[in-house]
């Protein structure tokens, strides 16, 4: 009797075969209880951000961002980014929206026409609205290449300064990365509002923009968490890395500012008073001018006396060395150069741009410290003048020294001897750092 040879199954059906186990295994898995197993999988909980931004600029730019993403989704960690646009005025210029989240005010980098349509008719007429705005270039792939009749490199910059608002230039060559550009802008235009609340965790949910909780630490990843034991309160000093703000010392720094009027008011604008944190310091910041005969009264009660400049504009330099700086040669310990704007350097040296030099050559010459400072950021402009005061006021930043304990129990032996060695090398007049005790 011959037996008949086992057909095998084709690699199709070994590959679906295959791929069915998986799902079985899958539905098998998500489909149980909690506490059946201990292999049970948890759900991801994602979690959707709806952005609502009004585009507004020339047509031509406007449509190639629309038709770009009508209406694609972007998932960052757990969090689903779900941005919806709409047109924000006519061909015209006239505004069709006055109430918007943001406004998004968008060019062409290879349309330099696009650029003039919208300084003219269409940023004046967003501002006077006086919503949150933001200005963004379309098409930045396209500076990589040799393609000619771009626009300025530092237009966004400049239209930024010009209406005090963010700028940057986006990718537009795929929807996916136009969304992500979008969203990053978005967020740092309105920090404050990319916060939810997660009291009950939902599966799949859609959660509004509320300030309740800090977006970016929602977003981190979720460290494992330890069961404490109950310990009781004992008194004594607490060991935790992070004191309370009462363990903090508190320090009040008034900063004198000096030099070129229109530099002096850009700095003060940026902190009248800023408040920094440190891990054992509290630390208030308050910037008052000292310009001119009246002024330098203020220089009387001032800790810190800042001279200023800007390194894009070299008469600003002229200024502070010809009528400001000659009059605070004795001030020179609490006096302080600082130069604004650093994030304008290029490499290619601009034609009225300061050297890089130029701090560390005023400092010396006027015997006193010196750096540069970003200045696009209240806070960052205030941590940068924070760390220069410290290193000018080391003793009031300083921690102070443990002291040693001896242990001068009656019945200790060893800690007597020390004492005792310790005692006679001071009289001998060297003090004896190491010492073994046998």
């Amino acid at each position: 009797m011959a037996f008949r040879k086992k057909k095998e199954p084709s690699r199709l059906k070994k590959y679906l075969g295959y791929n069915s186990k998986i799902q079985e295994v899958e539905k098998v898995t998500n489909g149980r209880q909690e506490g059946s197993s201990k292999h049970t999988r948890k759900r991801i909980e994602i979690k959707t951000i709806h952005l609502y931004p009004v585009i507004c600029g020339h047509p031509d730019a406007v449509d190639l961002y629309l038709n770009m993403h009508p209406k694609i989704d972007i998932q960052v960690d757990n969090v689903r980014i779900r941005v919806t646009s709409s047109r924000g005025n006519d061909s015209f210029g006239k505004m069709s929206f006055s109430e918007a989240e943001v406004f998004l005010c968008v060019y062409d980098v290879r349309k330099p026409e696009t650029v003039r349509f919208l300084r003219e008719r269409v940023l004046p007429s967003v501002k006077k609205l006086r919503k949150p705005m933001a200005i963004a270039g379309l098409g930045l792939e396209c500076r990589c290449g040799v393609e000619k009749g771009l626009v300025d490199i530092q237009t966004a910059c400049q239209l930024g300064k010009s209406f005090d608002c963010k700028s940057t230039e986006f990718m537009c060559c795929d929807g996916k990365l136009l969304t992500f550009c979008t969203f990053a802008l978005y967020s740092a235009v309105l920090p404050h509002l990319l916060q939810w609340k997660t009291e009950k965790p939902t599966t799949s949910s859609d959660i509004s923009l509320t300030p309740t909780v800090n977006y970016f630490a929602i977003m981190a990843p979720k460290t494992r968490k330890v069961k404490s034991e109950k310990k009781e309160n004992k008194p004594g000093p607490s060991t935790s890395s992070t004191p309370p703000d009462a363990q903090r010392r508190q320090v009040d720094i008034l900063v004198a500012v000096v030099g070129a009027p229109e530099v002096v008011d850009r700095v003060i604008e940026k902190f009248s008073e800023c408040r920094i944190s440190t891990l054992t310091h509290e630390t208030n910041i308050i910037a008052i001018e000292a310009n001119g005969y009246y002024g330098r009264s203020n220089t009387a009660n001032a800790d810190l006396i800042l001279a200023v400049y800007d390194v894009c504009d070299n008469s600003t330099v002229e200024y502070l060395t010809q009528n400001v700086l000659p009059h605070f040669r004795q001030e020179h310990e609490i006096l302080a150069i600082c130069g604004t704007g650093l994030e304008n350097r290029t490499e290619t040296r601009a034609e009225n741009e300061t050297d890089i030099n130029t701090c560390n050559r005023l400092a010396r010459l006027w015997n006193c410290r010196g750096t540069e400072v970003v200045t696009c950021s209240g806070p960052a402009m205030a941590a940068g003048l924070f760390a220069l005061y410290a290193t000018m006021n080391r003793d009031v930043f300083q921690k102070p020294d443990k002291e040693k304990k001896v242990d001068d129990a009656p019945g200790n032996e060893i800690g007597k001897r020390k004492k005792r060695s310790q005692h006679k090398a001071k009289e001998k007049g060297f003090e004896r750092t190491k010492e073994k005790v046998c």
